[in-house]
């Protein structure tokens, strides 16, 4: 069993060996913490101790001096200039976008059809994360050069982040296409910055009018950083979850018969608002549901110092590393941990705690995105659910492929209607 041929088998193992275990990974040693309180003590506690590692720091091809792998005083300073622009009272302005395009292809929809729900899902959220970006909408080419370019760099971001450095310089076709849509996307983002003529909301106008303590704006180039990262973070890992939570739905027909109900309830036919989303609570319980089973796999950090964990001094540079997916379904937390039950949600159980339940990280490097992400999602689930039912495709088998977070290999789902009066005419 190796971390390369089977992670996820391999990870599960670990915490047999002990709360933290040395690895090596070819002759790169890395100690895996296996127990909430040490993910939280690095995360958290003694945070000041840590820089993002090696995984991180391998993505920096593509996301440069963004904030997804900016470290220190540079880190700090684009959170504060960025952090307005993802504040809560932020989100109601998103919400509409959101509810547009999840109601524009809901609606497209037709009773009986077998659809490829995660490509449908990849598409909306792409659309809904330039539609939030650049409200001035962008050339026609520009916006097909993205939808082109965005997939071949996540597939190449998450093979960099798993593979030894040496494989960056093989000659190989996977390397090329990477090399080349990077080259493209950063291009057409450039271009799309010094075109922009947006109405002052959307997340670029917002992020051209931040300055610092200091009275300076982000550069041009900080700009692309920063919007080829949220690009990046705001399609594939959000349209994966989607997808993931309506598979397990499809699993679970009590869990959707109560979906529905409390969309039917609070909605009454309506499309969802930014406060409807503090009244769907089985809707917020069945998107941690779908967190807690499909969370990241591994993230690393790297000591800037000495530090002291599980009593083990690690000297600095050390590489340790942790995985929110295997916390997630820890069998010393979790009752019936690889079971989908979203009323888990409904109890006080400490195994849930913001201590615990870690799906967008913790500490000075939590997603900033967080607040974005969950109203997405949420959107997408009610605008869905609102109108139908999505059952498993007969004879499809689905499994987990690598990713930031793991997704579907592929997810064909028959649509079958619950409102009649909210179909197309």
């Amino acid at each position: 069993m190796s971390l390369l041929h089977d992670p996820v088998a391999f990870l599960t193992s670990l915490h047999r060996q002990g709360d933290i275990v040395r690895v090596h990974i070819g002759a790169w040693p890395v100690y895996f913490v296996t127990t909430p309180e040490l993910v939280w003590q690095v995360l958290v506690t003694d945070a000041g101790d840590f820089e993002l590692g090696r995984i991180l720091e391998r993505q920096r091809v593509v996301f440069r001096n963004g904030i997804v792998t900016a470290d220190g005083d540079l880190h700090r300073r684009q959170r504060l200039l960025m952090q307005p622009a993802f504040h809560r009272s932020r989100i109601e302005h998103y919400i509409t976008t959101m509810n547009e395009h999840a109601n524009a292809m809901a609606g497209a929809w037709r009773p009986g059809q077998c659809l490829a729900l995660d490509e449908h899902l990849h598409e909306l959220m792409l659309t809904i994360i330039t539609s939030t970006m650049f409200s001035a909408d962008p050339a026609a080419a520009a916006v097909a050069e993205v939808r082109r370019s965005l997939p071949l760099i996540a597939k190449g971001v998450m093979m960099r982040s798993a593979l030894p450095p040496v494989f960056d310089r093989l000659p190989i076709p996977l390397n090329r296409r990477f090399t080349a849509a990077s080259k493209r996307l950063r291009a057409i983002i450039i271009e799309i910055i010094d075109n922009h003529g947006g109405d002052g909301h959307d997340l670029l106008s917002l992020l051209r009018t931040a300055r610092d303590d200091q009275g300076r704006p982000m550069s041009r180039e900080q700009l692309c950083d920063e919007l080829i990262g949220i690009m990046l973070g705001g399609t594939e890992a959000t349209a994966n979850i989607v997808a993931w939570a309506f598979h397990e739905l499809a699993q679970a027909p009590h869990c959707a018969d109560r979906l529905g109900d409390e969309i039917d309830t609070v909605l009454g036919g309506r499309q969802p608002g930014g406060k409807d989303l503090t009244r769907l609570p089985y809707t917020a319980n069945i998107i941690n549901e779908t967190l807690r089973l499909h969370s990241p796999l591994l993230n690393m950090r790297r000591a800037t110092q000495p530090v002291r964990i599980a009593g083990v001094t690690l000297p600095t540079g050390t590489e340790v590393a942790f995985s929110p997916y295997v916390l997630h379904r820890d069998p010393r937390l979790h009752d019936q941990p690889d079971r989908f039950v979203p009323e888990r949600w409904d109890t006080e159980d400490p195994a849930l705690s913001h201590t615990m339940f870690l799906p967008f990280a913790a500490g000075p490097h939590k997603c900033i995105g967080e607040s974005f992400a969950r109203a997405e999602i949420a959107i997408t689930i009610a605008t869905i659910a609102s109108r139908w039912r999505l059952h498993a495709a007969p004879g499809n088998q689905v499994r987990e492929v690598l990713a930031s977070v793991p997704r579907p290999n592929a997810l064909p789902m028959v649509v079958q209607q619950r409102r009649t009066d909210l179909l197309p005419r």
